[in-house]
């Protein structure tokens, strides 16, 4: 290990050169982390979401209010797509894949609160009050299970050919590189010049899966389902973390 070699903070968390994209990314944490790529030198930044009118101001915030590097300017585009819709999500990467063909991070954070009923639940004086108040918005259970769940592996499954392809485009080898073998990815370097990469910058593709406190806490913050969903978001993000390991493809939560 080489202690003579520089740190420095602005290169250790820089995503000078990186596209992104990020579901749910118009409003609140999406916008918030579509914020910080855009201030540390993100390429090109898509913000999916539903809503077109939320997605445009968005945008119009970050060009305009967000400071970034002048010389570097950051593009950010705004994608409509519905995370529960395979359809729509292939559309998304569709789009992407003809407009820059790779993607270096998938950020997961669509979400919803889905029903809330921890009030209802703590105030109950009697077994019938608890029984119907652990029952409200039992119906819209599967709409937050679509959005804070599901979606999760509909996102990370159809944009994995563009993480690979950003994984190629730094020179690793694609495909599956089994653990059991105990050897590296391949790397080539040769080529990394032409796309303004250094050898010493080993990133590799990347999913973050974003998760809540309420996946741990036996205390109901929103709601039952609210808890439930984003609890198994998390599990979906540490069973990847293990499964595309083998394939050169990060997740963390």
């Amino acid at each position: 290990m080489d202690v003579t070699a520089p740190i420095r903070p602005n290169d250790l968390f820089s995503a000078k050169g990186l596209v992104v994209v990020i579901t749910g990314g118009g409003s609140g944490l999406g916008l918030a982390i579509a914020s910080t790529f855009y201030q540390n030198g993100a390429a090109k930044i898509y913000i999916l979401g539903r809503r077109h009118d939320v997605l445009l101001n968005a945008v119009e915030k970050l060009q305009s209010s967000v400071p970034s590097d002048a010389q570097n300017p950051t593009s950010v585009k705004e994608i409509v797509c519905d995370v529960t819709s395979l359809s729509s999500i292939q559309a998304a990467a569709s789009f992407i894949e003809k407009e820059t063909g790779y993607i270096d991070v998938l950020i997961n954070n669509a979400g919803v609160l889905g029903p809330k009923n921890s009030k209802e639940i703590y105030a109950a004086t009697n077994i019938h009050e608890l029984s119907a108040s652990m029952l409200l918005g039992w119906d819209t259970w599967s709409a937050a299970l679509a959005i804070n769940t599901q979606s999760v592996i509909g996102v990370s499954a159809t944009f994995l050919p563009l993480l690979e392809a950003a994984n190629t485009r730094r020179g690793w080898a694609p495909g599956k590189v089994p653990a059991t073998t105990g050897t590296p990815r391949a790397r080539d370097t040769s080529q990394l010049s032409a796309h303004d990469i250094t050898p010493d910058d080993d990133r590799m593709a990347h999913i973050i899966t974003i998760a809540s406190v309420a996946s741990f806490n036996r205390w109901i913050s929103a709601g039952l389902a609210y808890s439930a969903t984003k609890c198994a978001a998390m599990h979906l993000g540490k069973m990847m973390s293990t499964f595309l390991a083998e394939w050169g493809v990060r997740s963390n939560i």
